[in-house]
């Protein structure tokens, strides 16, 4: 091991000990100094530390070592092609094995007859026996790769797993420079080693035990970073909106109302997330938050429900969908709840107007809509990212629902700061953990739907084996003369040529 050197230290030929096309390949592959190299992670590790005895080694994909000494090791030329290999017999107390090497003349050189050595890796069938087919070699006594865990690390054509751990064994006391980021609580409270200590054993482990405990360092120091950027972004958003004259005052009369004007009565949960959410609207920035409920939860209700709130305020809202079929449901079932809603009108005094804009929205409508939004004489608009354009403008944009936040990019969301940071719902169904969520999502917080309403039916699956497709037929048809509806679901919309699989012209036509 060289002197600890600074993690600022440049990568030279003198340094690594090694020439200029590799110290380049290592500046491509974003290595350039110390520090960049001890955070180049191993993508695996290699336990080669359980030595099996010669007559137990079989042909397989596993790797094995074995231990012993070199009964003879020679060059020879393949007869099939012009390629040197190396042939050896290694041999212990239990019995012998052959090993072979394609061009890797060099090994006579290191090895000879008597030496004592460990072998590593894969064993193929070899005419009633097996063989060591280019396996890893080296000496007992000075061995650095076989006989512990080893890393394995993203190799190119030069940059191989061996010479990154020969490398950076001599470059492993720097590890001491990195500093302590993570408070001593937080250590000591997930059981965690320091990050220096983690950097060493992730490349050099001094035993499984030893690697698993670095793995769980590193993997909670790249969460916790995650976490800390969604809270910094969070900060920020709020920082940069508090001057914003968005708050929204709630009103629980308002809610009770509107929500009584409905046949079903709302969930425990449904009425907590509400709650949450008006709350957040209260406050002088900007809201964030992710409401998270399963199909079927009421996630729309609430968002209905907050939309009011906001339009009565004196805001507008819009809902973005993933795509033009979520975005017509929306505005089937806000279209139908909101504007006709007789409740809403005594509160409001008026009726509420909306607007579905999509990508197939005729021009003329696109330029009829986006003008009543930038005029503020449209009170809410539901649409897919058609909507994010360079001359979409709305005059007291308040609240906007995003639904499935993950099907809309980042630089689609930023959009929405240039319109005076607005508040934003985010919805969606895919279940998370709330834990996970706080980590992912960061910058959000968190509301969750776990209950479905009275008298909504549970979802059973079925998975009916091929015996029985005719039983499924005939279920089907049950199902449709009472009235009901049957979806089929094909992987294509045609028949492909390459494909043996059903579409949906073929369902159709036999349907």
């Amino acid at each position: 091991m060289r002197e600890n050197l600074p993690l600022s230290t440049p990568l030279t030929i003198g340094v690594l000990g090694t020439n200029r096309t590799r110290i380049q390949k290592l500046a491509m592959m974003g290595i350039s100094t110390i520090g960049d190299l001890l955070e180049y992670y191993p993508r695996a590790h290699e336990d080669t530390t359980e030595i099996t005895p010669i007559f137990q080694l079989r042909a397989s994909n596993d790797i094995q070592t074995a231990r012993g000494r070199i009964v003879f090791i020679k060059r020879e030329r393949s007869p099939k092609r012009a390629m040197q290999l190396v042939r050896a017999v290694i041999a212990d107390a239990s019995g012998q094995v052959e090993c072979v090497w394609f061009q890797q003349g060099h090994l006579p050189d290191l090895f000879r007859t008597g030496d004592d050595v460990l072998i590593s890796g894969k064993l193929k069938e070899n005419y009633g026996g097996v063989l060591f087919s280019s396996p890893k070699i080296e000496k007992i006594g000075t061995q650095k790769h076989i006989g512990r865990v080893a890393a394995v690390y993203p190799e190119s054509e030069i940059i191989t797993s061996q010479w990154l751990r020969e490398k950076i064994s001599l470059l492993l006391g720097s590890a001491a420079f990195f500093e302590e980021f993570l408070p001593e609580e937080v250590l000591l409270e997930n059981d965690l080693i320091s990050r220096s200590e983690a950097i060493r054993q992730i490349h050099q482990p001094e035993s499984n035990e030893a690697l698993l405990a670095a793995k769980k360092r590193l993997a909670f120091e790249e969460l916790f970073l995650i976490q800390l950027i969604g809270l910094k972004r969070k900060l920020i958003y709020q920082r940069d909106g508090s001057n914003k004259k968005t708050a929204v005052k709630m009103d629980a009369e308002l809610v009770k109302k509107f929500l009584s004007s409905f046949k079903f009565q709302a969930t425990s949960a449904q009425k907590i997330a509400i709650f949450e959410i008006l709350k957040d609207l209260e406050k002088p920035f900007p809201m964030n938050r992710l409401l998270q409920g399963d199909v079927g939860s009421g996630k729309t209700l609430v968002a209905i429900t907050v939309i009011l709130q906001v339009i009565k305020s004196g805001f507008q809202a819009i809902i973005l969908a993933p795509t033009e079929v979520l975005a017509r449901q929306h505005f089937a079932l806000i279209k139908k709840e909101l504007p006709n809603n007789k409740v809403v009108q005594q509160i409001l005094g008026r009726s509420i107007s909306a607007e579905l804009l999509i990508g197939s929205t005729s021009q003329k409508d696109k330029i009829r809509i986006k003008s009543l939004l930038e005029k503020g004489e449209l009170d809410f608009v539901v649409g897919t990212h058609a909507l994010l354009t360079d001359d979409f403008s709305v005059a007291r944009l308040g609240l906007v629902v995003i639904d499935e936040q993950h099907r809309f990019g980042v630089e689609q969301r930023e959009e929405l700061k240039k319109h005076n940071y607005p508040h934003i719902l985010t919805m969606t169904a895919t279940p998370i953990p709330r834990t996970l969520a706080l980590t992912i999502f960061g910058d959000q917080d968190f509301s969750v739907l776990d209950e479905m309403p009275v008298g909504r039916k549970a979802v059973i699956t079925r998975i009916v084996p091929e015996a029985k497709r005719d039983q499924a037929y005939e279920f089907c048809r049950s199902e449709i003369a009472k009235g009901n509806k049957i979806f089929v679901i094909a992987p294509l919309v045609e028949e492909s040529e390459k494909l043996d699989v059903a579409s949906a012209t073929e369902e159709y036509d036999k349907w």
